[in-house]
């Protein structure tokens, strides 16, 4: 069925993999597949992403598959029952086994060791499927519209050519503070930022090395509701998962698109969050930037909207 159990739905197969088990697929499942792949395929090696409703709800970066996966689920467990997971690596019996503790609704990577397969034989519904993100071929999308077709190319842009983390009063370090977080970081929650829907708000940290979006605020009408949310979920990751309180300011708040108004700035201040990443090209930048030094904010302009709707 469709989207809903009174529609109908197909798929028409242009991408090969292979479904190992579990119940047939639904047109929601395969949306998921879709946008936490495109997801994927931007992340180093023992990436996870979790995807509930076309967003990801969690996304890790690690040195190891089993900590990557535990720490993408941490990202928002709640949110995670229910989800499609995709991974970078190979999963094995360890990462299997923290599968089959779990409700998920499929389970994408682009190998299954023979002892994860005897592990989640166990859960007949779930759905395990074999595919290579890094060998997708989509670079295109086509929505078809009451008024007609839409075509555009996949967003598969980062920065803005020529971009570097140095001060440059238009692309790079806009305002007058060091950042408190590496480039590493900045990056990795941009790219988190990237794939949620608009208006959308990532904030990431790192430990050691790991990364992972320890908050998101996402498919909002206005930006300082994703805000608010990003912070609330971080805050409330601080304290569940026992991290120090301070913590915060060495994270980094990406925004899909540029602060329209210095007030989400001023929101971002109030909770000591000191390294923020948009895009930059408001009319008020000037204003967004002078709140930002006010406030010992290092803020970095990327030169590319990720708007996703």
């Amino acid at each position: 069925y469709g989207e809903n159990w009174h529609q109908k739905g197909i798929l028409w197969k242009t991408q090969t993999f292979r479904i190992l088990q579990g119940k047939k697929m639904s047109y929601n499942n395969y949306l998921d597949l879709h946008y936490g792949l495109l997801a994927l395929k931007d992340f180093g090696k023992y990436a996870t992403i979790v995807i509930k409703h076309n967003s990801p709800c969690g996304i890790a970066q690690t040195n190891n598959a089993l900590d990557s996966f535990i720490t993408a689920w941490q990202c928002d467990d709640l949110s995670a029952f229910g989800s499609v997971i995709l991974c970078n690596y190979a999963v094995d019996g360890t990462v299997a086994e923290e599968i089959k503790k779990r409700f998920i609704e499929v389970v994408v990577a682009p190998k299954f060791e023979e002892d994860a397969l005897n592990i989640l034989k166990e859960k007949k519904n779930l759905r395990l499927i074999e595919l290579d993100a890094n060998k997708l071929k989509a670079n295109e999308e086509y929505r078809k519209t009451a008024l007609g077709v839409l075509y555009q190319n996949i967003d598969d842009e980062i920065f803005l050519e020529g971009f570097k983390f140095e001060f440059n009063p238009k692309i790079g370090i806009v305002t007058s503070h060091k950042p408190t977080a590496s480039n590493e970081l900045f990056t990795f929650t941009w790219k988190c930022c990237k794939h949620l829907k608009s208006n959308a708000i990532a904030i990431g940290i790192q430990q050691d090395e790991k990364f992972w979006m320890i908050g998101s605020g996402f498919g909002k009408p206005n930006r300082v509701d994703a805000v608010k949310e990003a912070i609330e979920k971080a805050l409330a990751n601080i304290k569940k998962y026992g991290l120090k309180e301070n913590c915060i300011e060495n994270c980094v708040l990406a925004s899909d698109s540029f602060f329209p108004f210095a007030d989400s700035i001023k929101l971002i201040a109030s909770h000591k969050i000191k390294n923020v990443i948009q895009p930059g090209g408001s009319i008020r930048d000037k204003e967004v930037i002078e709140e930002a030094d006010k406030n010992n904010i290092c803020m970095v302009f990327t030169g590319i909207r990720h708007f996703k709707h």
